[in-house]
């Protein structure tokens, strides 16, 4: 082999190696740059350290504005405290209205008195409602006026003592009814003076009724008078006498 087929060779090699050696710190030098854009991409993209928690988007319910109180009608009132040492005063109490109180019955009306032994009866009091009414049907009214004419002197004695009561009318129709204070231990007495001026016992017309003797005027017979509790009466017939409100009851 000649020396130039030898320096060709060896320059041929050297030639080679130099460029192998540059390849090499080529390929060196890209790998380094692969690395270093690996790690850099590495970096950007590398997960948040395990104790690190990503914020998680969480809905939050919207809540509604707190009602606002509103004030009573009857708001507390602040109480001004007592000064030290004295007794606060009670506070006012609110007034409870009261049920009505039950109404009372209406009294009723009162009963009748009883008769008083020797009172006298007064003339519109003396015979009862109903015989009123038919005395009024009848045309016949109380008489204020005094009596002029007397079957008896009875009779007489009643008007200027006692109490004389006629019901008269515009005819000749009348009622009487006389009271004379008389009291019981005056009655047998008197029973005698009557009975000796003609007077006669008619049980039949009333008990202890005494019929008066006949008289010129003869329209009403059985004219007569009756004691009873004090009270000596005289009628004009004896069919009134049931009428008439102390002998009634």
């Amino acid at each position: 082999m000649s020396r130039f087929t030898s320096d060709s060779i060896r320059a041929a090699r050297t030639s080679a190696a130099r460029t192998s050696a540059a390849r090499t710190r080529t390929a060196r030098h890209t790998l380094g740059l692969g690395l270093l854009g690996v790690l850099a991409l590495t970096g950007c993209t590398e997960p948040a350290p395990a104790d690190t928690v990503a914020p998680t988007a969480t809905t939050t319910a919207t809540r509604a504005p707190a009602a606002t109180p509103t004030a009573t009608a009857a708001a507390a009132t602040p109480t001004a405290e007592a000064p030290e040492g004295e007794t606060p005063a009670p506070a006012a109490e609110t007034p409870v209205a009261e049920a009505p109180a039950a109404e009372a019955p209406a009294p009723a009306a009162p009963a009748p008195a009883a008769p008083v032994a020797g009172r006298l009866t007064p003339c519109p009091e003396l015979l009862t409602a109903a015989e009123l009414a038919a005395l009024e049907s009848e045309g016949l009214r109380l008489n204020p006026e005094p009596a002029t004419y007397f079957d008896y002197p009875i009779v007489e004695e009643m008007q200027q003592a006692g109490l004389l009561c006629r019901w008269t009318g515009q005819g000749d129709v009348y009622v009487v009814v006389g009271q004379l204070a008389l009291s019981d231990e005056q009655w047998p007495t008197a029973r005698e003076g009557f009975l000796s001026e003609g007077f006669t016992a008619d049980d039949a017309s009333a008990p202890g009724f005494l019929n008066g003797p006949d008289v010129e005027d003869e329209s009403y017979p059985g004219r007569g008078v009756l004691h009873s509790d004090g009270v000596l009466y005289y009628v004009s017939y004896p069919g009134i006498l049931p009428s008439v409100v102390p002998l009634a009851g």
